[in-house]
């Protein structure tokens, strides 16, 4: 209101604690300026300290009215743009009774993935949320995050319940020599109207022998100086004393560039002929030191180009709750820095309290060969793990088979590599025990063999068709002599071999069998019945049909070999 009255009249006010985003309309407030940054960039700078300790999921109270809903714009754009998620945000009402905060606070602590809470509270509401939270003993369920405001539960009842939370606040600076001189006020030499009243309320003293809390209070008249004053808080004058400069160094810059000789002479000088507000308003954004509070400097809206401070609040109700700084944030570079040492959430038990770090997320990233399945809130997905055969596609999305003779690298499972070739070498223990079998059965079935044709006229080999057991033979030593291909390189050759090799083998050597075995049967079938001499027993007869089985295994092998075996250079 102040700002809009003297606007009227073309007076540039310096603020140095109005924080309202509504102020940096120009077209409404073109001569407002200010040594405090707006709300917005509060907006920022929290946002900011989630990414620092990883925390992307999080929810969100704010009040009704401009400082909470113009924080709420800020915070719900910058999450999306950010790829951060609220799993509540609520804005709560002058009007709301305590057992709407209690729904609220209920539906908060529901989540417990997300037990850090941003808060942009006026007075008010911090009263109505922590005085909840401590009623119902839940004051280690939540780790706060506030805005600038949430000093103003100072010396309340419900102040431990802030303990281990971080906030945002403006730097203050010491003005020297100033506690000093305050300390040595007198009310029996000054003229100041308003000392008396500061020695009453800072001894807690009367001027008039009052009652006050069921005892008499001290007489004021007993205290000469505020040295005597006992556990008082000094709010330091910096910003106040900055907006001064700030009006000083434009007015002499303005003098000095516009009415030099004003400075030798200003008797009877009429200054409003050379200071105008329209003037002086852009010597004071032109304005550029190094203050009580630090760099001073602002931008086209008259907003300074400041810092904030990142404190957190420590202590217990015994010992007495104070606030530590633990880090800054500075809005020209819009850069962190956190001092993680000075950390400590030794009184803010939030779930997930892992090696000094709370963790407030979702989900957890998904492992190597996991895909991504998103619910609702971008922020949650579910890992789910591809097949052994698979890699991860699509920004591990999705998963997708490799192709054959391909396998999924074992670092990342998002590219199909080539399967390199294992094979049993004839120089490896099995390798060689199975070379050794194979020349060993190749010289007993030879002996055999040679047995068979030195003794052709013996009875008791005839009675064994010759014939078909030379043929099981040379499908005993063809066998030993394919299972060789086992054991060298897998090439074209070689794998056809082993392939069809295989199955022709083992034809050779039971294709005989069942036609000794067909023969024998028919033979005793048909003398049970007394008929004649069953056909097709003879030695030709018999070696013919075991030809056209094993012609048969040679056919199926081929068109196999031609349809289904893929053949493919190691």
């Amino acid at each position: 209101m102040v700002s809009s009255f003297l606007g009227l009249f073309n007076i540039p006010v310096l603020s140095p604690w109005s924080t309202s985003d509504e102020l940096s309309d120009k077209s409404r407030f073109p001569y407002f300026m200010r040594l405090v940054p707006p709300d917005s960039f509060q907006a920022v700078a929290i946002l900011d300290l989630m990414e620092y300790f990883g925390w992307s999921y999080m929810s969100f109270l704010y009040s009704e009215g401009s400082y909470g809903e113009n924080a709420a714009k800020h915070i719900e754009r910058l999450t999306r743009k950010r790829k951060l998620c609220l799993a509540v945000a609520k804005r709560l009402s002058s009007d709301y009774t305590d057992d709407d905060i209690g729904t609220i606070i209920r539906r908060i602590k529901a989540n417990k993935d997300a037990p850090v809470v941003i808060l942009f509270l006026e007075s008010i509401d911090f009263q109505k949320v922590f005085g909840y939270v401590k009623r119902n003993n839940l004051t280690s369920s939540f780790l706060w995050i506030s805005g600038d405001n949430l000093p103003s539960v100072d010396g309340t009842d419900v102040e431990e319940v802030g303990v281990g939370s971080l906030y945002i606040d403006h730097p203050t600076g010491q003005v020297p020599g100033y506690k000093q001189y305050v300390r040595k006020l007198s009310w029996k030499n000054s003229s100041n109207p308003w000392l008396p009243i500061i020695h009453q309320d800072f001894h807690d003293c009367t001027w008039d022998g009052a009652v006050g809390a069921g005892r008499a209070k001290p007489s004021c008249q007993s205290f000469d100086t505020l040295s005597e004053t006992r556990n008082v808080t000094w709010n330091e004058p910096s910003k106040y004393c900055d907006g001064f400069t700030v009006y000083a160094k434009a007015l002499h810059n303005l003098i000095s560039d516009h009415c030099p000789d004003y400075f030798r002479n200003s008797s009877g000088r009429n200054f409003s002929r050379c200071i105008t507000g329209s003037r002086l308003l852009a010597y004071m954004k032109n304005v550029s030191y190094d203050g009580y509070t630090g760099h001073i400097a602002f931008d086209d809206k008259g907003d300074v180009q400041g810092r904030y401070v990142i404190r957190q609040v420590r202590g217990n109700v015994r010992d007495g709750i104070y606030k530590y700084t633990v880090g800054k944030w500075d809005r020209t570079t819009n850069s962190l820095f956190i001092n993680r040492t000075k950390l400590d959430w030794s009184n803010a038990r939030a779930r997930n309290l892992v090696k000094m770090k709370i963790e407030s997320i979702c989900s957890r990233p998904c492992k190597v060969g996991q895909y991504y399945q998103r619910k609702e809130v971008h922020c949650c997905w579910e890992c789910i793990t591809c097949r052994d055969n698979e890699v991860t596609v699509r920004n591990m999305t999705d998963c997708q088979p490799c192709p054959d003779f391909t396998w999924p690298d074992n670092d990342t499972k998002t590219k199909c590599q080539p399967i390199t070739p294992y094979y049993l070498k004839g120089t490896d223990s099995t390798g060689l025990t199975l070379l050794s079998l194979e020349i060993l059965g190749v010289l007993i079935a030879a002996s055999i063999v040679v047995i068979y044709i030195v003794k052709h006229n013996n009875k008791l080999i005839k009675a064994t068709s010759k014939e078909l057991s030379i043929l099981i033979l040379i499908g005993c030593m063809l066998a030993c002599f394919v299972a060789m291909f086992f054991i060298t390189y897998p090439d074209n050759v070689s794998c056809l071999l082993r392939q069809s090799g295989f199955h022709l083998v083992v034809c050779i050597v039971y294709s005989p069998l069942l036609t000794k075995t067909s023969r024998v049967y028919r033979i005793f079938s048909s003398g049970k019945k007394g008929i004649s001499r069953p056909k097709f027993i003879s030695s030709k007869a018999q070696v013919f049909l075991t030809t056209v089985m094993i012609l048969i295994q040679v056919s199926v092998a081929n068109w196999r070999s031609k349809f289904f075996f893929k053949l493919r250079s190691a």
